[in-house]
């Protein structure tokens, strides 16, 4: 769905929130399902829309959580990456001891932080 959003950013969409998404699928964590080819996994990849739409893109929030499998942060690491050399309003919060599904499963103080700044993220983003 993300790369929907950002491949074609509709007017209605003024921020994007992902938390431990993956946004990245040009780099598979094993072996390629038969028909799914490379091709497919470009064009539906998060990060490869950043480069065609980098003019339209809206602000972005992205949590990470830090204890997360290392294949999805790093499809996270390189999205960020890719956001930000296209010089994209981006900004990432990493929970360094949360584990994915941190906001349900780590009740603790960063968590806390992390869904504060992204309701006040969501909030400023919506103001007229």
């Amino acid at each position: 769905m993300i790369s929907f959003v950002l491949r074609e950013v509709p007017d209605y969409v003024r921020c994007l929130v992902t938390y431990y998404t993956v946004l990245d699928l040009q780099e598979p964590p094993g072996p390629l399902p038969p028909g799914v080819t490379e091709d497919m996994l470009r064009l539906y990849s998060p990060v490869a829309c950043l480069r065609d739409n980098k003019n339209r893109i809206p602000p972005i929030l992205v949590a990470r959580a830090g204890l997360d499998t290392p294949w999805l942060n790093g499809t996270i690491d390189r999205f960020v990456t890719e956001a930000l050399s296209a010089n994209l309003s981006i900004e990432l919060m990493n929970h360094p001891l949360g584990q994915h599904g941190f906001d349900i499963l780590d009740p603790d103080g960063r968590s806390r932080e992390i869904i504060a700044r992204t309701i006040e993220f969501v909030r400023t983003s919506l103001r007229p």
